[in-house]
């Protein structure tokens, strides 16, 4: 589901295997999102909301966010995220 007012989303998927789906967009009041996805290995895709800003100005916590998730979904974030994307 969308994030919509949640604030911290701090390991809510860390060594998550069996989830699937895409990754929603952050919701506005976001601020930590550290080790979110941390070892998330069943999530193939992001939202087009997410890509699109990808790195948004209130989350100012997001180390190890997705280390270890899929290719797929790290493919869409910067190297400062973990991600590799350029």
């Amino acid at each position: 589901p969308a994030w919509g007012s949640v604030i911290t989303a701090n390991n809510v998927y860390s060594g998550c295997t069996g989830l699937s789906g895409t990754v929603p967009a952050w919701g506005g009041k976001l601020t930590d999102v550290r080790n979110a996805f941390f070892g998330c290995t069943g999530l193939e895709s992001c939202s087009a909301e997410l890509l699109a800003d990808p790195t948004p100005a209130h989350i100012t916590l997001y180390s190890d966010c997705f280390t270890g998730a899929s290719d797929a979904v790290r493919a869409s974030f910067p190297a400062s995220w973990g991600g590799s994307a350029n």
